[in-house]
């Protein structure tokens, strides 16, 4: 009897040899066979002792590849509480091996067809493990007819099958993929031609509307037309006029004769007069 997998708690392998101990006091010709290596070992090993199995259970330790000791054994055995597929499986039964596995999640019993190809049975139960074990040692037929049934089931798990299949799947959905890649270029191009004219249409003035000048801004909003230097954008122009609060000097003064009257004429607006010398406020006219 062969079992084989990393010595993990996951694998139950102390089910399995409690299991074994029931067989091999109803047959003491057969022997477990136990491949792997992990963290259970020394655990494993005094279970075996403590059972008094030494003649019967070996722990062989890791074998690559695995195939040619398939092939020497009858019975594959598999007890795990929990199995992603179960490649162990598939293994021993492209050797010709029926397997008698726990019927766990997930794997187990998507590939074993109970009763033709192998047996399954509870988690974790040792007397029933123990009796799916007996049930093919005690009887040559059953256990040679279930072997060549997992060899011929065991096809659809082939490689070459494999790769065939993931083939198919793949162009599959590469054909899949380039219908919809077109219908998601399509539905971008509707998008973007829909959002530019939405731009475009906010972006236009208003019929009839014309730019606001300093001098239609309304009081308060001065400082959105022609900011002053030192200050925040969106911060009053209270510090701006109470600096221009009292100045008599803000009308520009001709150059020319000495004592020549100043220009009369509509005083200049607060924003020429708070520019400094040779900048231009780019929101003033």
């Amino acid at each position: 009897m062969i079992a084989a997998g990393q010595l993990a708690p996951a694998k139950r392998y102390d089910v399995l040899i409690r299991a074994f101990e029931k067989v091999v006091a109803e047959r003491p010709d057969w022997r477990l066979r136990i491949y792997g290596a992990g963290a259970e070992r020394a655990k494993l090993r005094a279970l075996i002792d403590k059972r008094g199995l030494y003649n019967h259970v070996y722990l062989m330790g890791p074998a690559t590849p695995l195939e040619p000791e398939w092939v020497k054994g009858s019975i594959g055995a598999v007890t795990s509480s929990l199995e992603s597929f179960g490649m162990t499986i598939v293994e021993a039964m492209r050797c010709g091996l029926p397997v008698v596995s726990t019927d766990c999640p997930h794997g187990p019993g998507e590939i074993i067809d109970n009763g033709v190809d192998g047996l399954l049975v509870p988690v974790g139960k040792v007397d029933e493990i123990a009796a799916g074990l007996l049930k093919l040692i005690n009887d040559d037929e059953l256990r040679k007819s279930m072997g060549e049934r997992a060899l011929e089931n065991s096809a659809r798990f082939d490689p070459d099958r494999v790769a065939g299949r993931y083939e198919e799947l793949f162009t599959d959905l590469l054909a899949r993929g380039a219908l919809r890649g077109s219908l998601h270029r399509t539905r971008g191009a509707l998008l973007s031609s829909a959002f530019r004219t939405k731009d475009r249409s906010r972006s236009a003035p208003a019929k009839g509307a014309s730019r606001m000048t300093p001098s239609t801004t309304p009081r308060g909003e001065h400082h959105r037309v022609c900011p002053s230097p030192g200050l925040r954008r969106g911060e009053p122009h209270r510090r701006l006029h109470r600096g221009l609060r009292g100045r008599t000097d803000l009308r520009p003064r001709r150059t020319g004769a000495r004592g020549a009257s100043p220009p009369t004429g509509p005083r200049p607006s607060s924003c020429a007069a708070a520019a400094p010398p040779g900048r231009t406020r780019s929101g003033c006219r």
